[in-house]
């Protein structure tokens, strides 16, 4: 029990005490944009079903869609269609897995015009992994050969 009273004054004195104050303009309009592309994507995420285009998103926000497609670059890493792509093949990876529905219903359900479609973005998406995969173990065992030169 008197640890645990402890441990609360311990963090009480940290965040009153040590909480960053300073925080910069580009750091403030960082968080904004960040706000609003959860925004955005929690939209994609409601109504990855339905058909959907950077353009049309951007004037369901109020965006261009060149500021648009930036944002998402920026914040999120990928851009728009690789985003709505990968949110799509989630969704339909998890019907796949628990429903007995043929693959153009799922496709139809999730987005895809057809099966054909969401065949040749699993495969795409299989492919992508086995890529990064070949690339860590590539640089694995450079970086082990490396340590067993330096040690001997």
């Amino acid at each position: 029990m008197e640890v645990k009273g402890l441990f609360y004054l311990v963090m009480h004195l940290l965040v009153s005490e040590y909480q960053r104050i300073d925080v910069t303009e580009a750091q403030l309009r960082d968080n904004k944009n960040l706000n609003r592309l959860s925004t955005i994507t929690s939209y994609i995420k409601e109504n990855y079903a339905s058909e959907m285009t950077l353009e049309s998103l951007a004037k369901i926000f109020g965006y261009s869609p060149t500021y648009l497609s930036r944002m998402f670059q920026k914040y999120a890493g990928v851009n728009f269609k690789a985003y709505l792509q990968d949110i799509r093949l989630r969704y339909a990876w998890k019907e796949v897995k628990d429903s007995d529905k043929t693959l153009s219903e799922i496709a139809m359900e999730n987005g895809f015009p057809n099966s054909k479609a969401l065949a040749r973005s699993f495969q795409k998406k299989i492919r992508d992994a086995s890529k990064r995969i070949s690339k860590k173990r590539e640089v694995t065992v450079h970086n082990n050969k490396e340590q067993e030169i330096d040690i001997k």
